[in-house]
Parts: C-alpha cells; structure tokens; sequence
C-alpha cells in the first residue's frame, strides 16, 4: 500500500495527516513537541510499516544533507557536521537495503555486510576529519580568539 504523510511542524505541536494513494484520509492527528510527543508520532507512524520511518528519516537526512552542501568544504567543525549527515543518509538507505536482504535470505548476513560498511564509512570520515583539525591546529587556527557564550 502506497501512503503520504503530511507533517506540519510547528513550535509547541505538530500536525500530522496520513492519506492513501487515492487521497483517502487514513489518519489524522497532532502531537506535542516533546518527548512523549515524538514518541507518539513513531509509534503510529510504524502502524503503517517499520519501512516509513526509514523513508521519513532518509528524508530528513536528504534535506539536511541539501542545506548543509555549501559548507561541506569549511572547516573540521562545519565539515564534520556534513560528514555526519551525510552518513546518516547513506546508513538510511543501506539500512533498508539489510531490511529487504534480510527478509529476502531469512539470514544475518546483509545486516552484518551493512554494518561493516558503515563502520568503514564513519572511520574513513573521522580519520578526515581529525586530519583536518590537526592541520587547522598547526596553522594557527588555534589562536583564534573565542568569544564566550551567552
């Protein structure tokens, strides 16, 4: 079954309409924005399969990913925001992959085949990252003058 979910994000609330391929309303609800709140909004969310949620978060990712590419080149701090948004795109996908495999094989395999792949992703980006930081440090980077929060 094909579904939409509409999300209306708001500050204290948010407003959530789920509809069918034919337009047909299915569910239509608010939640609060706080913890039990979200928490509501998986639970019936994942009514509708265990898959939307990996479709919403790689959604989510996706978007972030698109805001954050101007600044993939900044510096380690910036870069590593990306990096890790990034990745959280990549396992979004090859998550659902391993779910697919899985049930396709009835075995752990895809499962540990994407785990060792997101393994090799997220040390390959930090072995970057850290290698920037540190020539960023030796270039004086360091000396910059921070200004304290308020």
């Amino acid at each position: 079954m094909t579904i939409f979910v509409g999300l209306d994000w708001g500050g204290s609330s948010h407003a959530v309409c789920i509809v069918d391929a034919a337009g047909k309303i299915l569910d239509s609800f608010a939640v609060a924005h706080d913890r039990d709140g979200l928490a509501d909004l998986v639970a019936r969310l994942r009514r509708y399969g265990p898959g939307l949620i990996g479709f919403l978060a790689l959604a989510a990712n996706l978007a972030s990913v698109g805001f954050l590419m101007p600044y993939k080149d900044g510096d380690a701090n910036v870069r590593s925001v990306w990096l890790c948004s990034r990745n959280d795109a990549i396992g979004n996908m090859v998550v659902m992959a391993a779910a697919f495999g899985v049930w396709g094989t009835s075995s752990a395999w895809p499962d540990l085949a994407v785990a060792a792949l997101m393994a090799g992703i997220f040390l390959t980006s930090s072995v970057q990252i850290l290698r920037q930081a540190w020539s960023e440090y030796r270039e004086g980077a360091h000396d910059r003058t921070t200004v304290p929060a308020e």
